[in-house]
């Protein structure tokens, strides 16, 4: 998807959380004051084009309001396959479970790879005396599929727990009311439509897409091609709107 973005001739900035941070964020205030100083450090000033997939949309929304209210101008605001969390419920409780985390990042590893996800239940991981060996068997399962050529594999799972894990301890606030309108991507494995979710949260309509894969593949191989082509073709059509029109203040 960033490929396409860039073929479009759109840069691309990605924030992530990879685990491997020395301090991790312990309140979801603290997550988004990092991502604002990231961003304004490469970026001090707008217009800003922003996206999140999955709980990135979450950070995303509130990061445009956090920059609308600092004075600037958001001109795409892009949520890809996300719905809110209700205020002050964690985005996913079950992260809170070491069990449920191992099951999801073992799929989630194998979806991304494009191959069928290891076969594991809790029985498996609970029959593990800790952590390491839940993150070898994983790794051991995941092996063929080359996932971290020449990298330490059970670091890389267990890294990856451990950014998990932040999902079960960050709930967020209610969203702001934001002046740019979010344009919500959903994937074609489900029927929902995120963006009656979002339409609260915008003093504008909300523009809603369908894209090809499911919540992983969206973002990979010819789907994630066709996403970045989307993305790139709808953050045009702000441009030229707002150069039409000029200032939206």
């Amino acid at each position: 998807m960033a490929a396409a973005l860039v073929r479009h001739g759109y840069a691309v900035a990605a924030l992530q959380l990879t685990g491997h941070e020395a301090h991790m964020p312990d309140s979801f205030e603290a997550l988004l004051a990092r991502a604002l100083a990231a961003i304004r450090q490469r970026q001090p000033a707008g217009p800003y084009r922003l996206a999140g997939h999955s709980y990135g949309g979450v950070l995303a929304a509130h990061l445009a309001g956090r920059l609308e209210a600092l004075g600037e101008r958001v001109a795409f605001l892009g949520v890809l396959d996300t719905v809110p969390p209700p205020p002050g419920e964690a985005p996913l409780a079950a992260a809170a479970d070491p069990l449920e985390r191992c099951m999801y990042i073992a799929a989630a590893c194998a979806q991304a790879a494009g191959a069928r996800a290891p076969s594991f239940e809790r029985a498996d991981f609970a029959a593990l005396p800790d952590s390491s060996g839940r993150w070898r068997a994983i790794a051991d399962a995941l092996a063929p599929l080359e996932l971290w050529p020449g990298v330490d594999a059970v670091a890389e799972l267990a890294a990856l727990d451990r950014a998990f894990a932040l999902l079960a301890r960050l709930p967020a606030p209610s969203l702001p009311l934001l002046r740019t309108a979010p344009e919500v991507w959903n994937c074609a494995a489900h029927a929902d439509d995120f963006a009656p979710a979002w339409a609260a949260s915008s003093v504008q309509p909300v523009c809603s897409h369908r894209c090809a894969g499911d919540h992983v593949s969206m973002l990979e191989g010819a789907s994630g091609a066709a996403l970045g082509a989307a993305l790139a073709a709808a953050i045009a059509r702000g441009d030229n709107i707002v150069e039409l029109s000029g200032s939206i203040d």
